[in-house]
């Protein structure tokens, strides 16, 4: 998942997004198509798209936009972004590839649309000599009525298919392979079916993800020769969501550290096992122990020694470090410049980056936190940090200073609170601690769908608070 992916899907957690209503196609039209900018032209409501035989390089057309099909940027290349669709279908004729030369966008991204079937389409990266792959291949956001039938999609790429806020979702006689961050993710989404398809030599940790996320049916899948750390992860608000089920599966040659990782446990109802690490003993003999934040920590319940000694930490190529809560999942960016932790529940986040450098004029001198110099250099981090992250993500951040510049130790840090938006109604509390290191700014920024989440004592509030400088200064 790209870096602006992440950051944009990261605000999107935040806001619930209206659903469309779902109606039946009707007065579809048919169009033929034979390159990428036809393609791209053509992509409308109520239409099927047959692609002929070939290849459809994206990057051909990166100039050609629509209403319905814009361009998202990523670090080296574009997504294809499709918005505000409606019965569309999308049909390949032979062997038709749609292909990106990014490794750090997706292929195709999928937004509040309804009633969409990509059909007989191979999805395939060529990533620029040298590109690393940091990418999935299909992401859908707010959808109701999606549906893969006959497709394929290949390595290089890090997850497959990812689904957020989706509803009603198809995907059948479909092949997966090669993945390096695994085949399927789905988040709030309810409804969902893989069916009659093949998930081969792909690598995940897990190789299928899903977080509060219901009827989902696993139904005649092979899975073979996949590997990685936990075979499948379910995470649920509370309880058990009862409704993940495998009926009729093939598990062969599959090696992984745990078939599941959680105690929300699927169920597994006529499946074969053969030489994987797990069989159908699974429950007895392949699930993940619970964590225990508490095991023996020799400190009281409660109190920072037992904090720092139950949280990873994190070492930012900056000199910074800081440590975060057990069980928010860490993600790197390109060259680590950027790093993010984001909460299970999917409700809030903190993401830390070079904000500003600061100028030699300013850099040359020790600032003083009473010194106006510092207050201009810290509101100068905030317009670069509001600009970097509105031309990237499309993310309005507006935040004020909370109280003047002031010393934590040998670090000079201001702090700052406000909102950020994005789109029509998505929304999050926001709290951003800028510091001055090295002649740049850092900045650390949380989100949250509750402002009560940003204050003291809090998870956030704890991240915020243990940024101190690393004992090799970043060496």
């Amino acid at each position: 998942m790209t870096r602006s992916r992440r950051f944009a899907l990261a605000l999107g957690m935040l806001a619930a997004a209206a659903c469309i209503s779902f109606a039946q196609a009707s007065g579809v039209r048919a169009v033929g198509v034979s390159d990428a900018e036809q393609f791209i032209k053509a992509i409308a409501p109520d239409t099927t798209i047959v692609l002929s035989q070939g290849d459809y390089e994206l990057s051909t057309a990166y100039g050609v936009a629509t209403e319905y099909a814009t361009w998202k940027d990523g670090e080296d290349g574009k997504e294809l972004s499709l918005s505000k669709l409606r019965n569309l279908t999308i049909r390949g004729s032979g062997v038709a590839r749609i292909v990106s030369d990014s490794g750090l966008a997706s292929i195709i991204g999928l937004y509040d649309s309804d009633n969409v079937t990509f059909d007989d389409i191979r999805f395939v990266r060529r990533a620029k000599q040298g590109s690393e792959t940091g990418a999935g291949s299909l992401y859908v956001e707010s959808v109701r009525g999606l549906t893969v039938d006959r497709c394929s999609f290949e390595g290089p790429t890090t997850t497959a298919i990812e689904l957020w806020d989706c509803k009603d979702a198809a995907i059948k006689r479909t092949e997966v392979s090669g993945t390096s961050s695994g085949a399927l993710s789905a988040s709030r989404t309810r409804g969902l079916e893989l069916s009659s398809s093949r998930v081969s030599g792909c690598e995940g940790y897990p190789l299928l993800y899903l977080e509060n996320s219901d009827d989902v049916l696993m139904k005649g899948i092979t899975f073979e020769g996949d590997r990685g750390g936990n075979f499948l992860e379910i995470y649920a608000d509370s309880g058990s969501p009862g409704s993940i089920r495998f009926v009729g599966c093939a598990f062969k040659g599959n090696q992984v550290d745990y078939f599941a990782g959680t105690r929300l446990l699927p169920s597994t109802d006529d499946c074969r096992f053969a030489e994987n690490s797990f069989d159908e003993n699974w429950k007895s003999d392949s699930v993940a122990p619970a964590s225990d934040e508490s095991a023996d920590s020799g400190a009281k319940a409660g109190s920072g020694e037992a904090e720092s000694q139950a949280n990873p930490s994190y070492d930012h190529p900056s000199g910074l470090s800081f440590s975060y809560p057990q069980g928010w999942e860490l993600e790197e960016y390109a060259a680590q410049a950027r790093v993010g932790v984001f909460a299970p529940d999917g409700k809030s986040l903190v993401f830390f980056l070079d904000a500003y450098s600061i100028p030699a004029e300013d850099a040359a001198t020790e600032l003083d936190p009473a010194d106006q110099r510092a207050e201009k250099v810290f509101a100068d981090a905030e317009a670069a940090l509001a600009g970097l992250l509105k031309g990237e993500t499309g993310v309005a951040l507006s935040l004020e200073a909370d109280g003047d510049p002031y010393a934590d130790g040998d670090l000079l840090s201001a702090d700052y609170r406000g909102v950020a938006t994005k789109g029509d109604g998505e929304k999050a509390e926001a709290r951003a601690r800028f510091i001055v290191n090295k002649g740049k700014v850092e900045a650390m920024v949380g989100l949250a769908a509750d402002a009560s989440s940003l204050e003291s004592e809090g998870e956030i509030d704890g991240i915020f608070s243990s940024i101190a400088p690393t004992d090799n200064g970043g060496e």
